[in-house]
């Protein structure tokens, strides 16, 4: 029957994809995040069902909704330029036949990510893409977070719907998806369009945050400490009722900590104990290895460069040395730094940098504008959930993770429509008609510019 089920949900995309060509563009991240593939190989095992809807998506448009394309924006140009330099690096990787492996998915991710603006640009459309990574998301969620309600569960322990440790079954990155879902939740509550205004949406999208945050901690992971801490902050900061705000998330920190498994409770404390707990010591002896690595090889060895890795692990400082091969960097940016080199590194937090700004930038264009207050919210939400995985990307290796790329490819999106809805009108005269008064200018037709919501 499940397998019977994916296969209906994977059907009716391609289905109403020839009605609306960006439905396409739906299901390849539906796709991309579910991976139905895994969750039903009986069926779906042996079919490319990523490319298929991938190129339905690029075909659809290419025929059918070519209309008023984004501008090339600069993250597109330095997101083009990250695929080619990883493909150079590819080319002289130290573990070639891996290597090519991971630069197969990567590089999509990233052409993916370039393409997205182009079929998403109403709000209807936007919004859809942020309903439908949440919703394959959350069927990862799920398991993770029923399981830490129940009270079971362990660091490390398959309780993901895939069973093993790819995509969202990895626990760190589940994590850091789930509390990057919080400032979305909040915001969907409400401005959301397209989840209808029912008396129980509210109490509904809360639920959605309590099983975000029960999934993050049934994960067991440090990470998730790192990600409350860092979305807490944000939304705090943003918040115009701070006492109150701070009162309730204190008191659910309070009840966290209170319901906690001490599975949960004991893995937070090694944070303290570091040298002592093998995993984190571990961690920083790799980081060590890569920055030697860089030192030798500035432009990368290419990707999974650490299966090459070799650390002498002297933990409990008895003159015992462990030896370990193959270890992963166990941090976005150390990943990186090992396979695509310093210049790698560097276009990857340029293009991060360049997206905070372009939420912040769509943020003040929109301030005090009624019309576009749901630009400012979301925009606001999303650049919340960027710098929680920025944050947390410091401790898992998910660079190349579709989590980073949306995030990236929906600054793009934010801030095209913002430009395009105040841009001023153009009069049947031919006239200007800027925008005045807070207020958007008449819906007239501007060549080039429709008033497309």
């Amino acid at each position: 029957m499940r397998n019977l089920y994916v296969l209906g949900v994977y059907l009716a995309y391609l289905g109403m994809g020839m009605t609306a060509p960006f439905i396409f563009g739906l299901g390849y991240i539906w796709v991309d995040t579910f991976l139905p593939q895994l969750v039903a190989p009986g069926i779906l095992g042996a079919v490319p069902v990523a490319m298929i809807m991938g190129v339905a998506a690029i075909g659809g448009y290419a025929l059918f909704d070519r209309r008023f394309p984004p501008r090339i924006t600069l993250t597109a140009v330095l997101s083009l330029t990250l695929a080619v330099w990883v493909t150079l690096t590819t080319t002289w990787a130290a573990a070639p036949s891996v290597a090519w492996v991971k630069w197969d998915w990567a590089f999509k991710t990233i052409l993916f990510s370039v393409f997205i603006p182009y079929l998403f640009r109403t709000r209807v459309q936007i919004e859809a893409l942020i309903l439908t990574f949440i919703g394959a998301a959350l069927l990862h969620m799920l398991p993770v977070g029923a399981k830490a309600v129940l009270g079971g569960g362990r660091y490390g322990m398959d309780v993901g719907l895939l069973g093993h440790n790819v995509g969202l079954s990895e626990s760190s990155g589940l994590a850091t998806v789930s509390i990057m879902f919080i400032p979305l939740f909040l915001y969907l509550r409400t401005h959301s369009i397209l989840i209808p205004r029912w008396k129980l949406r509210g109490p509904f999208l809360l639920g959605m945050i309590m099983i975000s945050v029960a999934t993050a901690v049934g994960t067991v992971a440090r990470t998730a400490m790192v990600g409350f801490v860092v979305m807490g902050a944000m939304v705090w900061m943003r918040s115009r009722h701070k006492v109150l705000l701070g009162t309730v998330m204190a008191g659910c920190a309070a009840l966290v900590l209170y319901v906690a498994s001490g599975a949960w409770t004991e893995r937070m404390s090694t944070i303290e104990t570091y040298r002592q707990e093998n995993s984190a010591y571990t961690r920083i002896l790799m980081w060590r290895w890569t920055l030697d690595y860089a030192a030798q090889h500035p432009l990368g060895g290419g990707f999974y460069v650490h299966s090459t890795s070799r650390i002498e692990d002297d933990m409990d400082g008895d003159g015992k040395v462990e030896v370990q091969v193959g270890r992963a960097a166990h941090s976005s940016y150390f990943e990186l730094l090992g396979e695509q080199g310093w210049p790698g590194l560097f276009l990857f937090l340029l293009i991060a940098c360049r997206c905070l700004w372009v939420y912040q930038w769509v943020v003040r264009r929109t301030r005090g504008n009624p019309d576009l207050l749901w630009c400012k919210e979301l925009a606001a939400a999303l650049q919340c959930g960027l710098l929680t995985v920025m944050a947390c990307g410091a401790f898992i290796g998910v660079s190349m993770q579709p989590m980073f790329w949306y995030l990236f490819a929906l600054s793009t999106c934010m801030g095209e429509y913002v430009r395009r809805v105040q841009a001023p009108a153009v009069s049947p005269l031919g006239r200007a008609l800027p925008v005045s008064g807070g207020r958007l200018a008449p819906p007239l037709a501007r060549p080039g510019y429709p008033r497309l919501r």
